[in-house]
């Protein structure tokens, strides 16, 4: 079932991150540390971010773009939902325009001297 829109849950490890996102990853990741002591999860999958995004582009849906940080939350500091959030974003120029932006806000200020 392995393909560039769908994976397996049982055959994600933390290096597709970029490709399925952390949740799905850390999954994956979970499965294959249970298996060996018997412990068994229903099968399942996860779409990848090509087919997420050619979905998007091709039926014109509305897409909001915002942080989903693997570490937005730490013991020390907390950064959730700080960076900008663009919501109703339809198009492939559209969504570009709104992950440049999402990038810029979340960038610090320059700092002066």
């Amino acid at each position: 079932m392995t393909s560039s829109y769908v994976v397996r849950f049982r055959d994600l490890t933390s290096g597709d991150v970029q490709r399925v996102g952390s949740k799905n990853a850390s999954l994956g990741k979970l499965i294959r540390a249970l298996r060996p002591a018997g412990i068994t999860v229903p099968p399942g999958f996860a779409t990848t971010a090509v087919i997420c995004v050619r979905t998007w582009v091709r039926e014109h849906l509305d897409v909001a773009v915002r942080s989903s940080a693997t570490a937005e939350d730490l013991p020390t500091v907390t950064v959730a939902d700080q960076p900008e959030t663009f919501l109703n974003v339809i198009g492939e120029a559209a969504l570009l325009d709104a992950v440049i932006g999402h990038r810029a806000a979340a960038r610090p200020p320059p700092r002066r001297a």
